[in-house]
């Protein structure tokens, strides 16, 4: 799915070949237990779905802190550093997308 997702945003494949990508990577994250192995699947899988909806970018970054709150690490570094690569115009409105739909995906993990 990310090498999909990169060739879209090089224009070497179809809108429809990146979701069908993204499929494929939803479908993994469902034949797998680990709850980190899900995370990274569907971390790809709504990475490349962007290439549909813009939107799916805040999921894709949501996934990678859920990965990361897993691992026991602090994902508030990831997420500052990830939303300060974005020109400064959508900074404001990422972040707030993120913590929206963050406190849903966050929320589900298991207590360690």
């Amino acid at each position: 799915a990310i090498e999909t997702g990169r060739a879209w945003a090089r224009g070497r494949v179809t809108t429809g070949a990146a979701m069908r990508a993204s499929l494929g990577a939803h479908a993994a994250a469902r034949s797998v237990e680990d709850p980190r192995a899900v995370a990274a699947a569907r971390a790809a899988g709504q990475a490349v779905a962007t290439a549909h909806c813009a939107d799916h970018c805040m999921g894709a970054l949501l996934y990678v802190l859920k990965n990361q709150k897993l691992a026991g690490k602090r994902p508030r570094k990831t997420l500052q550093a990830q939303i300060g690569k974005l020109p400064r115009r959508l900074r404001a409105m990422v972040r707030e997308g993120v913590v929206a739909r963050g406190s849903f995906l966050l929320r589900r993990l298991p207590r360690r």
